[in-house]
């Protein structure tokens, strides 16, 4: 209900839809409203095998585009294999992941959108949205837990200083 309000009200440049499945606490009509209210899908590797088949999709998951026009673009992060953006112009963009040590991959989806969108809000530009995308959660998955607490160096990486 608080939802559906803020969506009604407001005026948003884009929306973003970060799946984040559960064990099985999704439906098809979840995701097809969600989907249908963002301009921005993210998900990751196997959420994107999820929303394909619940969306009845045999191939890529760009495939969304057509079914869905509102969206204009689709992320799909895949851990240490990188991320991909897919664009409605047919463009696809691809950012490997950063070169850490692994310690906890709590928070990392949620820091990669906030980034990617972040960046994406200022310059329109997806290749460093990518970039900041994959920094930001490349740092979150080598430290313990959600990172609470950014330090000056990824600050200064971001831009946030």
């Amino acid at each position: 209900m608080t939802l559906d309000y803020l969506l009604y009200v407001g005026d948003y440049r884009e929306i973003l839809f970060d799946v984040n499945i559960r064990k099985r606490f999704y439906s098809y009509e979840i995701l097809s409203e969600g989907i249908m209210r963002a301009t921005i899908l993210k998900v990751n590797r196997e959420e994107e095998g999820i929303v394909k088949r619940e969306m009845g999709i045999d191939g890529a998951i760009s495939e969304l585009f057509s079914r869905y026009g509102n969206l204009s673009l689709i992320l799909s992060t895949d851990g240490e294999r990188g991320a991909k953006c897919y664009s409605r112009d047919g463009k696809e963009y691809f950012r490997e992941a950063e070169c850490v040590s692994f310690i906890d991959s709590v928070g990392a989806g949620d820091a990669f959108s906030a980034a990617f969108l972040s960046e994406y809000l200022i310059s329109g530009d997806i290749e460093r949205a990518l970039y900041k995308g994959s920094l930001l959660s490349g740092y979150v998955v080598s430290k313990k837990g959600a990172a609470e607490e950014y330090d000056d160096s990824i600050r200064r990486s971001l831009g946030l200083d």
